[in-house]
């Protein structure tokens, strides 16, 4: 059996269908069967739902673009209305136009496996040069939009949207964290958002960008500029880096991305019993976590620390070996007498101070930049006292 789902112009006048199987499908039937291109139906140049999106986009002034019918339908039922989708493609040029004519901002939301962010850097990749912002609405792993709902509910999607951070930032942030500490990674992550960069038809947008990227990846905003100018014979024979595009399946096909030096270090403070322990375990948030899958099981990791009876069955879902490993190897922290608990806990303390204090002082530098971008002494001003301010708090020696 199949869903069938008309396909509108802008007019309202139907133009085509879109048939996807209800149920399990035999390998040898289609998912998925649409209208074959016509003189009235060009699947490259169509939107699905954007005719019963218009009213609700003037509304709202934005255009929420994910990957399939029932991804729309889903939303609409939840109150968001302005959701469409593109007809069995990777997102066109002629799809963008017709977009830039309705919003000036497009937020996506694709599923948070390897095929939905290729298809966010394949988006990525098309409204860049068409001047078109993007932000991108985070899902956990494993959700799509109809499942995360169902879940969650709508005002959690709500708060989603409203935090989507922009799609180039976005993964100038995953990409600069996944190479960390890896040159060669840092090279070929850079290397990947040339073309993107040189797409970029506005300056200013560029010069942003190339600082963003600069900043997440240790390198100085000149290198990263005159990487972008040097011929491309240059980068010919430099092999794809870990921070290729297809990523999320080849690090699960090849063990999971793992945790970082500190995230490990600091696993295993929290594991250790002690008071000292006890006020850092409360002190951590999920937001301190760089790997995004213990950034959604740290409420209920955070529950069990200190008890590893109560976090094996934890493990079980954990989806990344390489995080159930570093995980596992936590947990047993407090058996080894080699390790010097208070010590470990009391550098964690120290060690997530300063991590927060450069998250802070980064962002602040960013939007120092952007201020002056567009001459705004007002906030320039009000932006430098805070960032004074808080070297103050991280280096009050300094202040003396």
């Amino acid at each position: 059996q199949r869903i069938i789902f008309p396909i509108r112009n802008m007019r309202g006048d139907f133009i085509g269908f879109g048939g996807r199987i209800f149920g399990s499908a035999k390998e040898d039937v289609a998912k998925y069967l649409n209208s074959p291109d016509s003189p009235v139906y060009h699947k490259r140049q169509e939107v699905y739902g954007l005719f019963e999106a218009k009213q609700t986009v003037r509304q709202q002034q934005r255009i929420i673009l994910c990957e399939g019918y029932l991804d729309v339908l889903a939303l609409a039922q939840a109150d968001f209305g302005e959701s469409v989708a593109p007809l069995g493609t990777a997102l066109t040029p002629e799809q963008i136009r017709r977009l830039r004519r309705q919003v000036s901002e497009l937020y996506i939301v694709f599923d948070a496996d390897a095929a939905g962010i290729k298809a966010a850097w394949q988006a990525l990749s098309s409204t860049l040069p068409a001047q078109l912002p993007t932000r991108i609405i985070q899902l956990p792993e494993g959700e799509d939009p109809d499942s995360f709902l169902a879940k969650a509910g709508k005002e959690a999607f709500a708060e989603r949207v409203t935090g989507a951070p922009g799609l180039m930032d976005y993964f100038i942030k995953v990409k600069g964290a996944a190479a960390h500490g890896d040159n060669l990674a840092k090279i070929a992550a850079v290397r990947e958002f040339i073309p993107l960069l040189a797409s970029i038809p506005g300056e200013v947008e560029k010069a942003l960008y190339i600082r963003g990227l600069a900043e997440e990846t240790g390198l100085s905003e000149q290198a990263v500029a005159k990487e972008l100018r040097a011929p491309a014979t240059t980068r010919r024979n430099f092999p794809a880096g870990r921070t290729d595009v297809n990523d999320a399946k080849r690090q699960s096909d090849s063990g999971g991305v793992g945790l970082t030096p500190f995230e490990q270090e600091l696993l295993q403070a929290l594991c250790v019993d002690g008071e000292g322990a006890g006020s850092l375990r409360t002190e951590v948030k999920g937001t301190d976590w760089h790997h995004p899958e213990l950034r959604e099981l740290w409420p209920r990791l955070q529950k069990g620390l200190g008890q590893p009876q109560q976090l094996a069955p934890l493990l079980e879902g954990v989806a990344d070996p390489q995080l159930r490993k570093g995980l596992a190897a936590a947990m047993v922290t407090e058996l080894s007498e080699e390790t010097d608990n208070e010590s470990l806990v009391s550098g964690c303390h120290r060690a997530l101070r300063k991590q927060r204090w450069d998250v802070a002082q980064k962002r602040l530098t960013q939007k120092i930049r952007e201020a002056e971008a567009v001459s705004d002494r007002e906030k320039i001003e009000t932006l430098l006292a805070e960032k004074n301010r808080l070297m103050k708090q991280m280096h009050p020696s300094q202040t003396r």
